[in-house]
Order: C-alpha cells, then structure tokens, then sequence
C-alpha cells in the first residue's frame, strides 16, 4: 500500500509496513521485542551481501534520502519495512525517527 505524497513534514515520521494486509504503522508503534534474535539467512555469502546492500541503502538514505524497503522476519512472520536508513552498526539497522531493526531479522534490501 502506497501512501499518496504529502509534504515532506507530514510524512517525515512514518516508515511503511507491509503485511499480507498492507498495514501501515508509524514508527513509535514497532517494538523491538517483535523482531526475530537469530540470523535468517544461512550462508556466509548472502551475509555479505546484506551487508553490503545495507552499506548501500545508508549512503544512498544519508545523501540522497532514498527510501529502502527492509524485508524482516519478525514473531508475527515476514514484513517489508520501508523507511530511510540513517545509521548502521554490526547490530542493528537505525531509520529515520530512530527505529531500531536487529541486522540478523533483515532477509533482503531494495532500494528506490
């Protein structure tokens, strides 16, 4: 479900969350108990890549406020998160309004 383009002010604090039922929450209503502790993605090389596509999605989010769409696993099932990435560490993916995603729980990156 796609938002229709507000100013920039009104959207500011809102990422997209997609779900079977195209739910959108703002980003105070994620809580970080829902998100999945173990690693999703089994091989080293898809680990990389991620990290790599994370790297991307923060220069691109920093620079250029490009949206990225987080594919998650989280205790309720798969998610897609959409929101800009403003900051990364080894543990956690951070996006704008300061929502806090654990890197293991993130299956896929797109960025647009």
């Amino acid at each position: 479900m796609y938002l229709k383009r507000r100013n920039k002010s009104e959207t500011q604090n809102y990422i997209r969350i997609h779900t079977m039922k195209n739910l959108v929450f703002t980003t105070e209503e994620i809580l970080p108990h829902d998100f999945v502790k173990s690693e999703v993605l089994k091989s080293p090389e898809l680990i990389l890549r991620r990290k790599d596509n994370l790297y991307m999605a923060l220069i691109l989010g920093r620079n250029y406020n490009k949206l990225a769409r987080l594919f998650v696993l989280t205790t309720e099932g798969k998610k897609q998160i959409e929101g800009v990435v403003l900051a990364l560490t080894e543990e956690y993916v951070i996006l704008k309004g300061g929502t806090k995603i654990p890197v293991c729980c993130v299956e896929e990156i797109h960025i647009y």
